[in-house]
């Protein structure tokens, strides 16, 4: 799905069965966390697949997209889905850091890391 702020793609993981990545490129704020939470949610809802989320293409995330997140991780636990994320930038994870959002996630460096998890 596509905004001219915000492109969420998700692809599938052929190596491991199950798994889809979900790349967020651009912003996640009031005007645009609808989109990406339209992608992400009904893939959650579908409880069919383990999913990373690659935030490393992420310009700028608002208190409403850290709500995003955090909806998502939910969800998730509720469905039974293991739910992974890629850190974004280093200005957006320390923001994150700083109101206690990343100790919740499991976060990983990379895409490759995250993916090995799974393995």
């Amino acid at each position: 799905m596509e905004d001219k702020n915000i492109s969420v793609t998700v692809e599938p993981f052929p190596e491991i069965l199950n798994l889809k990545i979900v790349t967020i490129k651009g912003t996640i704020d009031i005007s645009t966390s609808k989109h990406a939470d339209k992608t992400i949610l009904s893939l959650i809802e579908k409880g069919d697949s383990h999913i990373i989320i690659d935030l490393t293409q992420l310009d700028y995330l608002s208190s409403i997209g850290m709500m995003s997140l955090t909806k998502y991780l939910l969800r998730s636990v509720d469905k039974k889905i293991l739910l992974k994320f890629v850190k974004p930038s280093k200005s957006i994870y320390n923001t994150m850091s700083f109101f206690g959002f990343t100790k919740k996630f499991d976060m990983y460096d990379s895409r490759e890391e995250a993916i090995k998890s799974f393995r």
